[in-house]
């Protein structure tokens, strides 16, 4: 070989390159980064996460329970936008689960003291009927 460059060990690879790249030594570079991706991150967390859309969710974003993303009113679903098989899953968990919303038992003395209260405006109720009935009857 009457090249310059070294190669790896005789193989027909491209030449090594020996060169490194010079750094930037300013100090404002790490903080350009750094607000660069700061921008690209608040970017995303006003766009659509579907790949292909740029729509807006600042107002009306739609966040997905399977994936934990925000989506617009147009990829929300989550057969739309690749969730479904998660969905499905999620749905037949929680269709599964034992319902758990039984009334709480009430103790005696506030069973009591409801059923008082209904009988006496029952009371109240039927009065008011026969007295309505009582001015019928004086009329015709």
């Amino acid at each position: 070989m009457e090249r310059s460059e070294e190669t790896h060990a005789g193989t027909n690879s491209k030449p090594l390159k020996n060169k490194a790249k010079p750094k930037p030594s300013s100090a404002k570079q790490p903080e350009e980064d750094f607000d660069k991706m700061l921008a690209s991150f608040t970017k995303l967390d006003t766009q659509c996460a579907f790949n292909a859309c740029k729509q807006s969710i600042r107002t009306l974003g739609q966040l997905c329970k399977c994936c934990e993303r925000t989506y617009c009113l147009s990829h929300h679903i989550p057969e739309i936008h690749g969730c479904g098989e998660a969905a499905k899953v999620r749905a037949r968990q929680l269709a599964s689960k034992p319902k758990s919303a039984k009334p709480k038992a009430l103790d005696a003395t506030r069973k009591v003291q409801l059923h008082r209260k209904l009988d006496k405006k029952l009371e109240e109720m039927s009065e008011q009927r026969t007295k309505k009935s009582k001015r019928k009857d004086k009329d015709h």
